[in-house]
Order: C-alpha cells, then structure tokens, then sequence
C-alpha cells in the first residue's frame, strides 16, 4: 500500500515539477518538456527549447548568452551547458586584472543526447542532429557531423554512427 502512495506522489511531483519549468521556459502546455529532477537556472528567459525534451537531475543550465535545444534532446544528470565566461583576449602578462565576461549563444540541435557530467561551452553549436556528448566530455568548439558520438577533453568525434 506504501508503495502504491509513494509512486502516486512521486509521479504527481514529476508533473508539477515539469509544469513549472514548462512556464519558467515560456513553453506551450502541449510541450512534452520532462524534467526528473532538481535543476539550477540561470536566466530562464535566455533559454528556447523544442518539444519532447527530457532533463535530468542537477542540471545546470547557464543562458545569459542564449541556449537554444532542439526537439527530442535528453540532457543527463549534471551536465552543464555555459553560455558565459570569461574573454581572456586583452588580458596583458603584467596586469591579468582585465576580467572581461563574453556571452555566446550555444545551440543543440534535435535529437541529440548530452551524456552525464558533459559540458558544453559558450558560443558552441552542435549543428548535427542525433549527436551522443559521452559522459565527461567537454565541448569546446562547433560540431557540425551529424550522427555521431563525441568525447574526450577537449571533446571529438570518436565514431560516426
């Protein structure tokens, strides 16, 4: 009888917990958004997603540069997708006080899988679709192969699917 409460609250808070960040992101009800777990947001308004996307736990989402996901993206628990940092350009030997911050937009194209503890950089576009980030990876440049796995540090294409 527990059990059967348990899975009916659980179940019950997977949907609220879906619903508000379906309003947090500015989605459409009908959006199939799937959320499983506590998440860490930052500037929500910064932030387009397609339909039938899935999020797990202890996500960390940082658009104050833009992040915009396709359809059918699943993001694994604790990866991170940055679209901020810092802008090490005019920094001079002398003098490293000139801490700029620079915003990119990061784009994730449809069908792609963003492995556990994978991270995705600011400015990177991955313009394939169905492209896996392996678990750990960092992201650091564009990725434009479609159907394919990505790992490493910095990440690559390690097989063509």
């Amino acid at each position: 009888m527990f059990l059967k409460v348990f899975n009916k609250v659980n179940n019950l808070s997977f949907k609220i917990r879906s619903l508000y960040y379906k309003i947090l992101f500015r989605l459409p009800l009908t959006n199939r958004l799937r959320v499983y777990g506590k998440l860490v947001v930052k500037s929500p308004g910064k932030i387009k997603m397609g339909n039938n996307v899935a999020i797990n736990d202890f996500v960390y989402l940082q658009a104050d540069g833009e992040i915009e996901i396709g359809n059918n993206v699943v993001i694994s628990a604790f990866a991170k997708i940055i679209s901020t940092g810092l802008d090490t350009t005019n920094w001079n030997n002398e003098y490293q006080l000139i801490k700029d911050h620079k915003t990119n937009k990061v784009f994730i194209n449809n069908g792609c899988w963003i492995g556990s503890g994978a991270i995705i950089l600011p400015g990177v576009n991955i313009n394939g679709e169905n492209v896996i980030v392996a678990a750990g990876a960092v992201v650091t440049r564009d990725i434009n192969e479609s159907s394919c796995i990505l790992a490493g540090i910095p990440a690559k294409v390690i097989k063509i699917l």
